[in-house]
C-alpha cells in the first residue's frame, strides 16, 4: 500500500499538483473494483465439489446424472430465495465395500433418486441456523426425503463427527459427509410373496 501512493505521489510531482484529484478519483474507483471483483470470484458449490480432492467422485456422478424424475438443482446457479445445500459424501465413502453394494443395487431411476437425495434447496445456510433449528428439524432434498439435522450434528458410534467441513459457496453450502446418506427410506423394496 505503501509503495502505491508513494507512486501515486511521484505522479503527482511528475504531473502537477492539479493531478491529485484526478489520482485520488482513480484510487477509489481501483479500490471499488477489487472490491466487487472478489465478491463475484467466490467459489460456487460447484466449484468447490470439482476442487475438492474428496468429493470428486460425488461431483462427476452428479454432472452425469441424465434427465428423469426430480429436477436437477444447477450447482453454479443462484436459486432465486433458497440457497443449494449439498451433503456431499466423500470419495472413500462411494468407493466403500458398502458403498459399492449400494450403488450397484440400485436401478437408474433408483440411483438418480439416491443421488439428488444427497441435495437440498433451503433457506437454512449455515451451520449456526442448523443448529437454532433444533435437532428434531429436517432438512428435505429435492426429492421429498427429509433427513434429521440430528444427523449433521451427533457423531457415529465410534466418535467421528458426522460433517467433515462445512463451506460456504456463493450460491449455498457444501456440507462434506464421511458417509453415504441412509438409503432405508429411500426405497420400498417389494418383496416376493
Amino acid at each position: 500500500m505503501l509503495s502505491a501512493m508513494a507512486g501515486q505521489e511521484m505522479l503527482a510531482i511528475f504531473l502537477g499538483w492539479n493531478a491529485i484529484p484526478v489520482l485520488v478519483a482513480v484510487s477509489i474507483l481501483c479500490v471499488l473494483l477489487c472490491a466487487c471483483m472478489s465478491k463475484g470470484a467466490k467459489e460456487t458449490v460447484r466449484d468447490i465439489l470439482q476442487r475438492d480432492p474428496d468429493t470428486t467422485l460425488f461431483f462427476s456422478y452428479y454432472e452425469e446424472l441424465k434427465q428423469g424424475a426430480w429436477d436437477k438443482p444447477s450447482l453454479s446457479k443462484h436459486h432465486a430465495t433458497r440457497s443449494l445445500v449439498v451433503f456431499a459424501p466423500v470419495n472413500s465413502a462411494l468407493q466403500s465395500n458398502v458403498g459399492q453394494r449400494l450403488l450397484m443395487s440400485l436401478n437408474e431411476q433408483e440411483w438418480r433418486k439416491y443421488l439428488l437425495s444427497h441435495v437440498a434447496l433451503s433457506q437454512v445456510l449455515d451451520p449456526a441456523s442448523l443448529e437454532k433449528l433444533g435437532r428434531d428439524s429436517a432438512v428435505t432434498t429435492v426429492t421429498g426425503i427429509g433427513y434429521p439435522l440430528s444427523t449433521l450434528f451427533s457423531k457415529y458410534t465410534d466418535g467421528t463427527d458426522r460433517v467433515l467441513a462445512a463451506r460456504r459457496a456463493s450460491n449455498g453450502w457444501v456440507y462434506k459427509v464421511p458417509a453415504l446418506l441412509p438409503a432405508e427410506d429411500l426405497f420400498a423394496r417389494k418383496t416376493d410373496d
